[in-house]
């Protein structure tokens, strides 16, 4: 049992009222809170890197538990074995249900928000004067802190970004290492069960998200700041544990590291220096501290230029630096205001100076982990000045700032329900517009709005001529309008791209196949799946051409191995049904067409090739009925009808 505990520790180390009515209906209220800002948003479709993540995330696609948590290089779970292993989940249920995925997401706030309840309720009286707050009062005060962080506009990247529930798992790990921390001090008995957790949380985090490498950090300074008086104290109860954490994450992010490398998103290899990337993270963060307290102007991608210049950072340059030297002074004079702003710096680091990720220098829900540490030292600080008023003040300005950021929220979510709204939203607030204006013309080009695409795509190019992706993108909308030797020029330059050189083929082959030269088509398909053989898509485009070209044989060797997947995509089904079809191999192409109509049930193509396939092997009864149905999804099929008229006459035959 611990020995030595400060004046607040007494109120908590002897009986802590944990009513457990009490926190149940509190989790309720969390729960529901928590639903009313964000279904509003939980709507379909993918969007920036979710695309990367689920659909092109071969390693999702497979039950091979290995390949799973190998991942897969250069997507944003790469390093991430549990995040990715939760995609395979869900992706073996729902498939590209992209509303499942969020669901999952909302699930996750919760869990997390009500974790966090639970640390509240038991730190908050650390940090409080001696009999400032009944334990009622201090409930009510966690739920008001604790519903801060679960409804803050910053949240929503968490929740409705399927790609960025990496921030929800670690921060749900932070917490329980919190919990285990908080419990194991109070604790009468030597169970070692807290400890126990504390390691397994901190271990797990990692396998989640890289930031929780802080984690063993932010607990040793926690240990000291809130429970503790002297850092020898701290080593004689924990600090065992606190080694052992320090060491696993060591080894974890090491094994990590080795076994994947990093992805092309991070570091400095694309033409930026750590220290330009140093500077820019300066303004970024003071931009962080703002949001966190007046969170307007957000957006998914705010393309934040990188500076050059020193001379353009001064100023944010310097309270950065400032705010890190005081945090060191505080760990060792004011250990509780110095835990707090260490902890954001820690969170930070790997994002803002270790792990440089290039690609995305600012982004908001970077602010979800360090949310706590900003907003309760405010609540806690402004509670201990208005003694006189005693909790009221506290209480009132923590639900007033729930209702507000909740207001906010419920505005920002209802944006992500129409993904044109979104990006328009997005290329408005950004601070440099190309991104915006490529991510707003993928959107048109998805909804085969030809005119708004072109137009969105070339704003990015007059802003980044070099921008690989928008010429690719404006090479495939050239050839949806018509402008056939422009499209293919522009897509012949970017077919060596590193990168996206695959899909510039992909789209030659397919302009190829709608001219009906199947040999360039062939070509073209052919080079993008041996680039990228994991794209099922490359290798269903190619067999389709050898299918049209009646290449049968050569079809089914890119198809049957498809097959072999644990969810087969329909048009793979029905690509390899026509090819069985083709070659009389009629068991098998009824096979593949059934398992086809179990998804499309009202295909009237594939309802009449079942149809044809039926006749062959004798069973008109089923043909006609597959005839009938073909004919009754669309009645314009002329193939269907006449099929409908032979089959009939075949049936009455034998009766004439």
């Amino acid at each position: 049992m611990n020995t030595t505990t400060t004046p607040c520790d007494q109120q908590t180390m002897h009986a802590p009222n944990n009513d457990p009515v009490r926190f149940a209906v509190f989790s309720g209220m969390l729960v529901f809170l928590i639903a009313m800002v964000f279904v509003p948003g939980i709507g379909d479709g993918f969007y920036f890197d979710d695309n990367i993540s689920i659909q092109t995330n071969n390693s999702i696609h497979t039950l091979n538990l290995l390949e799973i948590l190998k991942t897969q290089t250069d997507t944003p779970s790469a390093g991430r074995p549990l995040t990715n292993l939760s995609y395979a989940i869900d992706y073996y249920f729902y498939g590209e249900n992209a509303k499942a995925y969020r669901w999952t997401n909302l699930i996750l706030q919760m869990l997390v928000s009500i974790s966090i309840l639970a640390v509240l309720r038991r730190l908050l009286p650390l940090c409080f004067k001696t009999g400032f707050l009944t334990q009622q009062k201090t409930d009510w005060l966690a739920l008001g802190a604790t519903l801060l962080w679960a409804v803050h506009p910053v949240q929503t990247e968490c929740v409705l970004y399927i790609t960025q529930r990496s921030e929800q798992f670690s921060m749900l790990c932070m917490t329980l290492a919190f919990y285990a921390l908080l419990l194991d001090h109070q604790s009468n008995t030597s169970t070692k069960r807290w400890k126990i957790l504390m390691i397994a949380s901190t271990c797990i985090g990692l396998l989640f998200k890289q930031t929780t490498a802080a984690l063993p950090i932010i607990l040793i300074l926690a240990d000291r700041a809130l429970l503790n008086k002297t850092w020898k104290d701290v080593l004689k109860q924990r600090g065992k544990v606190h080694l052992t954490c320090m060491i696993l994450s060591v080894l974890i992010a090491a094994l990590i590291l080795l076994s994947d490398p990093t992805p092309k998103s991070t570091g400095t290899g694309l033409g930026v220096t750590r220290w330009q990337y140093l500077m820019t993270q300066s303004q970024v963060i003071i931009w962080y501290f703002r949001n966190c307290f007046w969170p307007t102007g957000l957006c998914l991608n705010y393309d934040w230029p990188i500076v050059n210049e020193f001379s353009q950072v001064i100023i944010p340059f310097g309270i950065c630096t400032g705010l890190v030297f005081f945090s060191c002074i505080c760990i060792v004079y004011r250990p509780r205001l110095g835990f707090a702003l260490a902890s954001i710096f820690l969170l930070l680091g790997p994002t803002s100076s270790l792990i440089p990720i290039v690609t995305e220098v600012a982004a908001d829900r970077r602010i979800s982990l360090i949310l706590l540490f900003i907003l309760l030292p405010a609540i806690i600080l402004i509670g201990n000045l208005c003694r006189q008023s005693k909790d009221k003040v506290c209480l009132i300005l923590t639900w007033a700032g729930v209702l507000m950021f909740s207001v906010m929220t419920i505005e920002l979510s209802a944006l992500h329900l129409n993904h044109i709204v979104l990006w328009e939203h997005t290329r408005k607030q950004a601070i440099q517009k190309q991104s915006s204006w490529e991510h707003l013309g993928c959107q048109y080009d998805s909804l085969g709005q030809w005119a708004p695409a072109w137009q969105c795509h070339s704003n990015a190019l007059k802003l980044e001529p070099t921008f690989n992706i928008s010429r690719m993108n404006l090479g495939m909308v050239n050839a949806q309008l018509g402008r056939t030797d422009r499209a293919i020029a522009q897509l012949n330059h970017e077919a060596n791209t590193p990168g996206i050189g695959p899909d510039a083929l992909n789209i030659l082959g397919n302009i190829y196949k709608k001219d009906k030269d199947y040999e360039q088509a062939i070509k073209a398909f052919r080079i993008a799946y041996q680039r990228a053989p994991k794209r099922w898509t490359f290798g269903l485009n190619l067999a389709r051409v050898y299918n049209l070209t009646e290449q049968y044989e050569k079809a089914l060797a890119i198809l049957e191995p498809l097959t072999q997947q644990p969810r087969v995509h329909p048009d793979i089904d029905s690509e390899i049904g026509f090819s069985y079809s083709n070659l009389n191999r009629l068991n098998q192409a009824e096979q593949s067409y059934q398992r086809y109509l179990l998804q499309q049930p009202d295909d009237a193509k594939i309802l009449n090739s079942m149809g044809v396939v039926q006749a062959k092997l004798g069973k008109l009864d089923q043909a006609l009925n597959y005839f009938k149905r073909a004919v009754k999804a669309d009645s314009e099929l002329e193939e269907a009808k006449d099929n409908l008229s032979r089959a009939e006459k075949m049936l009455q035959a034998p009766q004439d």
